[in-house]
């Protein structure tokens, strides 16, 4: 998706049933649209446990093989 059009920045409300399509959407989300340096991000999440998880999961090393990566 090298030409997928940027998203706008504000807020975002995403949904899904299942915490891994959240976290596939998040990531993919963040990797096609990254911020400029040493500006930050927030993320709202229900718990420290979830926090800690979607950290994990945006420090992976990129694959390309987008949405349907693991």
């Amino acid at each position: 998706m090298a030409n997928a059009p940027a998203i706008e920045p504000g807020f975002h409300a995403i949904h899904a049933n299942h915490l891994e399509d959240l976290r596939r959407a998040v990531v993919y989300i963040c990797r096609q649209n990254p911020l400029p340096p040493l500006q930050s991000e927030t993320f709202l999440v229900q718990s420290n446990g979830i926090a800690q998880w979607l950290k994990l999961a945006l420090a992976e090393k990129r694959d390309d093989e987008g949405m349907d990566g693991g």
